[in-house]
């Protein structure tokens, strides 16, 4: 199987963003949240009650985030559709993974951003590799347990590592 898509569709997701994360009453959350449970703003449908009010209503971090395809991954191929506001049993989990994969995902994002920049070939061959990395193996798909053996690994350090080296390839603004 092929890595996930990098643009979410929140149809095929269960919510998991509105649940797996924890936040903090701040500038960009009008309330604190713990991980694994559902906002209070989460209706019974497993729709937003608050969506076309979240940034007047102090909720600007919801409309600023973007899972990056993680969710409806998450949700369709790694737990075949099943969902955590159907069975409980499901919300640890749903939310391990989805935070597992949307870390990955954030990671392939960055660098498919960095990949329109003028990099030197030593710096875009090193590109490639860790893109290959943040992607199941060929012919696989991501279970739980291969992202967690990619996150425990030395993948998280390089990518970190490799990010803050392209500092000086940043495009700057005129």
């Amino acid at each position: 199987m092929d890595a996930p898509e990098l643009t979410e569709d929140c149809g095929r997701c269960a919510a998991l963003c509105c649940m797996a994360f924890a936040f903090d009453k701040g500038d960009g959350m009008a309330i604190d949240k713990s991980a694994d449970t559902a906002c209070p703003h989460l209706a019974t449908s497993g729709l937003c009650s608050i969506h076309p009010d979240r940034d007047r209503l102090g909720f600007s971090g919801c409309v600023a985030y973007a899972c990056n395809g993680a969710g409806q991954y998450v949700t369709q191929e790694i737990f075949g559709g099943a969902s955590w506001l159907d069975d409980p049993s499901l919300t640890a989990p749903m939310a391990s993974v989805f935070r597992d994969l949307a870390r990955i995902q954030e990671w392939r994002a960055m660098l498919l951003a960095a990949r329109a920049w003028s990099l030197p070939s030593e710096a875009r061959d090193k590109l490639d590799r860790l893109e290959a990395e943040l992607c199941p193996p060929p012919g696989e798909a991501w279970t739980a347990g291969l992202l967690a053996e990619r996150l425990a690994g030395p993948l998280p350090r390089e990518i970190r590592s490799f990010l803050k080296s392209l500092g000086p390839y940043v495009p700057q603004p005129s």
